[in-house]
């Protein structure tokens, strides 16, 4: 309840100073390659400085109560330039048919990127994402939460990749960021509706550790090791995983790659599971759409399991609409094969000021045989400045 009058307020808030707002909105900055790579657009970076000051932001909020002298600070020169913030609220509704409940999901959160540059070219690149959550009679508890009606601090791409080696080969990021392995590493899916199920197979989609990581113009990898415990650097049992994923994208229409994970992770029952995998993803482009599949086999403690993902979206060139179709499948053996298989189709909807609306349909078709057969409705309204 709290979080949803705390989001009410900032809808209001950014409605009504919505003309403001654009006078100080940032610049587009292309960075070329994410928040994984490090090649930064020399023009963006220029327009960022001319137009944006950290000092400059809070003197053109106070600008109705006249003229303010500049008053220097000893962080001006880190924050001044090369740096960027995005405020993001959301509100989620989870329709389950078999139950007819609602669970809901509210977030607010902040994004700070921060690139560091020195003579000789980039240094680094400081990411953090941090988000308050709250859920109400959420069906399925992420890893995150400790019940079905919880608040949680959750932290997504929260590390510092370090590139000042002098090679775009070689960087290292330490931190909080996705594991390196097949579609769910190459996708930038954090807090969308859309998913690539990272943490149905592993039990967590981000992790705490350090990797090392690297591209040039066909090839690119990322490979380290990660805690195994998600959300919070858990030590408990001695969790732990080595991953990794290496790739080539030899043109701008296709992109392949061959991901491998073993260790220990937590599941969603918060159980250490001995986990081995290897896999293969691939994306293809063509025009307005897009093919994506990935499928990876290994074991889960002593039973073995394969899971294979297919995905078919189409974006609109003018808005940035957004629609897809998915075919998932899970098989475990323990005396013989058992599988799972859903389908989904979702579409997310922008619209002016930050704003977009996304829904999601998913059905399974085929459920393991200690599951029932379910469908749900995932309806989000999100809005990023």
């Amino acid at each position: 309840m709290l979080l949803g009058i705390v989001f009410a307020v900032t809808i209001w808030g950014s409605a009504s100073e919505s003309t403001h707002a654009a006078s100080l909105a940032l610049p587009e900055v292309s960075l070329g390659y994410t928040p994984r790579g490090l090649a930064f657009d020399q023009l963006s970076l220029d327009r960022l400085e001319q137009r944006v000051g950290f000092s400059g932001w809070l003197a053109d909020d106070f600008a109705l109560l006249g003229e303010l002298p500049r008053r220097p600070g000893v962080f001006d020169r880190y924050l001044s330039r090369d740096f960027e913030v995005d405020f993001d609220d959301s509100a989620r509704g989870v329709f389950d048919s078999e139950t007819e409940r609602i669970g809901t999901v509210m977030t607010i959160g902040v994004e700070l990127e921060k690139r560091f540059r020195g003579t000789q070219g980039p240094i680094g690149v400081l990411t953090l994402q941090a988000y308050l959550l709250q859920a109400d009679d959420l069906l399925d508890p992420l890893l995150l939460f400790n019940e079905v009606d919880d608040w949680q601090v959750e932290w997504r791409e929260t590390n510092f990749n370090f590139a000042g080696l002098g090679s775009p080969l070689v960087n290292v990021r330490v931190g909080h960021f996705d594991l390196p392995f097949g579609l769910e590493h190459t996708i930038e899916d954090n807090g969308a509706l859309r998913d690539h199920f990272q943490s149905q197979n592993f039990g967590i989609e981000e992790d705490w550790g350090v990797t090392l990581n690297g591209r040039d113009e066909v090839f690119e990898y990322e490979a380290g090791w990660t805690r195994g415990s998600g959300n919070d650097f858990r030590e408990d049992g001695d969790p732990g995983l080595v991953a990794g994923r290496f790739g080539a994208a030899p043109d701008e229409a296709v992109r392949a790659g061959l991901s491998f994970l073993e260790g220990r992770t937590l599941d969603s029952r918060r159980n250490l599971v001995d986990r081995h995998r290897v896999g293969v993803d691939l994306q293809i482009a063509h025009r307005g759409w897009n093919f994506l599949t990935e499928a990876a086999l290994g074991t889960d403690e002593d039973e073995d399991v394969h899971h294979e993902l297919f995905e078919v979206n189409w974006s609109s060139p003018y808005d940035s609409s957004l629609a897809w179709v998915q075919l998932r499948n899970e098989s475990r053996r323990t005396d013989g094969w058992d599988d799972s298989v859903a389908a989904t189709i979702g579409i997310d909807l922008p619209f002016p000021g930050g704003w977009s609306f996304s829904a999601q349909w998913t059905q399974e078709l085929h459920v393991f045989e200690d599951e029932s057969r379910l469908g749900y409705l995932a309806l989000q309204l999100r809005m990023r400045r």
